[in-house]
């Protein structure tokens, strides 16, 4: 998986405290057919975060869907740590 984030060049000098994360929550937890990506970063006084996830498809699979979401919301661990994540 690849989440990519395009800033315009005046604006990357104000740039800081990038990070970045996958989470695997495919076969075994470790194949990344299926998971999460997620980039912090702040441009000057304000954070940003963003998040891409691939799921598990099909109706009959809701529950793993839902399972997995908490999964990634519980360990991507970016940016400022105090804060709330929905859910």
């Amino acid at each position: 998986m690849m989440l990519t984030i395009y800033i315009r060049n005046e604006y990357h000098p104000l740039v800081s405290n990038i990070e970045m994360q996958s989470i695997p929550t495919g076969v075994a937890h470790l194949i990344g057919n299926k998971g999460g990506v997620g980039i912090s970063f702040k441009i000057i006084n304000t954070s940003y975060f963003f998040i891409g996830c691939h799921l598990a498809a099909r109706p009959n699979n809701l529950d793993l869907r839902i399972e997995n979401y908490h999964e990634l919301v519980k360990k991507i661990r970016l940016g400022n740590e105090n804060l709330e994540t929905v859910s």
